[in-house]
C-alpha cells in the first residue's frame, strides 16, 4: 500500500489511523505516520505547499471567529488577572 493511500483523509476520518497535533510549522517535529491535525494555518507553510498538501490533514477552526467568543474570552482573562492584583493590596488610586 501507498503512502497516500494508507494516510487517506477518508481513514483519517474513520479513526482508524492515530492523530497528531501539529502546532509548528517546523516539519521536523511533525509525526508524518499519523493524520495531522494543524493547530491553526500558521502551521503550513506557504512555500511548503506541495509537500503538506500531499498529507492526510486538517486545519483546527478558529474558536476567536466570533465577535461574542472574543468578548467573552476578554472578560474571563479581565476578570482572572485582577484578582491576584487585588490581592497584593489596594490600588494606588484608591487610596
Amino acid at each position: 500500500m501507498s503512502e497516500p493511500d494508507k494516510h487517506s483523509q477518508s481513514n483519517c476520518a474513520a479513526g482508524s489511523i492515530p492523530t497528531f497535533l501539529v502546532t509548528t510549522a517546523l516539519e521536523d517535529f511533525w509525526d508524518a505516520s499519523r493524520c495531522l491535525l494543524y493547530l491553526g494555518g500558521w502551521c503550513r507553510r506557504f512555500t511548503r505547499h506541495e509537500h503538506w498538501q500531499k498529507l492526510p490533514g486538517q486545519v483546527l477552526e478558529s474558536p476567536w471567529i466570533s465577535f461574542e467568543a472574543r468578548l467573552e474570552a476578554m472578560r474571563t482573562c479581565n476578570s482572572v488577572s485582577s484578582r491576584p492584583i487585588r490581592s497584593i493590596g489596594t490600588p494606588a488610586a484608591e487610596k
